[in-house]
């Protein structure tokens, strides 16, 4: 919080004026003097009233997680990542710190880094680099900004280690129902009829194929077929037998006598 303090110095130094007012230096502190960053041993002016602005520093410290190594330092910044641009500490893409970088710097902070590396994201033909600090397969997907929907899946499982090797492979995955129809073939009848000659037939009934729909689900990896499973079948047309009437008539022919 901003306060004010009037003091009547002796001195016109700003580390002086610092001390009348009671207020301790340390390192990383900062004086500014009509908004510039000014050294401790600054002569202010000599004529009329000055403003000095103190910017008190607080200890951050950060530990690499994954080196398991720790720095720390004092620094007087508005916020988190203007302190640790000062001390030349570059968040890379990928990199992940356990407070964001627009945290205020309005008290001491220990903040965690875990750095990124470069993984290799397999889409059906597409590679893709991603950078992740992420420890498991879904958290490294949800960094590249890729989500598994529906059936989908990845190699490894998402919620299995990053591989050491970087690469992951996403499979979309899709699913259509299918109805495919078959013939099915008309028997074939034929029926006796004393009232017919022997030799002679006459079509009572024409035949007429039926038709089996069978319903199919389909999968679809990346596009391309892997299965196919039945799922029901019916009969949406019953076959029609065709049936022919034959003669059993047996006719005597007599030719004329003398002949």
């Amino acid at each position: 919080d901003e306060k004010s303090v009037i003091i009547y110095p002796s001195s016109r130094i700003a580390a002086n004026w610092l001390q009348e007012a009671g207020i301790r230096l340390y390192p990383g502190d900062t004086l500014r003097y009509a908004g510039l960053e000014i050294p401790p041993s600054f002569s202010l002016p000599e004529d009329g009233s000055a403003e000095l602005t103190f910017e008190p520093a607080y200890m951050i410290t950060l530990k690499n997680a994954k080196e398991d190594s720790a720095v720390s330092f004092a620094s007087s910044a508005a916020t988190l990542g203007e302190a640790l641009w000062e001390q030349g500490i570059l968040i890379k893409k990928g990199d992940k710190l356990s407070l964001p970088l627009s945290t205020p710097l309005t008290q001491s902070l220990d903040v965690e880094l875990s750095t990124g590396r470069q993984v290799l994201l397999k889409i059906g033909d597409e590679i893709l680099k991603a950078y992740s600090a992420a420890t498991t397969v879904e958290g490294v997907l949800t960094d590249a900004g890729i989500h598994l929907q529906g059936l989908d899946f990845s190699k490894p499982q998402e919620t299995e280690p990053v591989p050491a090797d970087g690469r992951i492979e996403v499979i979309r995955v899709s699913e259509e129902i299918l109805l495919e129809n078959s013939v099915i073939p008309y028997s074939a009848e034929r029926v006796p009829d004393a009232q017919m000659a022997v030799g002679e037939e006459r079509v009572l009934q024409s035949g007429q194929n039926g038709v089996l729909t069978t319903m199919l689900r389909v999968r679809y990896e990346n596009g391309a077929e892997v299965a196919r499973e039945t799922q029901a079948e019916w009969i949406s047309k019953q076959p029609i037998s065709q049936k022919t009437a034959y003669g059993t008539q047996v006719v005597v022919h007599t030719s004329p006598e003398g002949l």
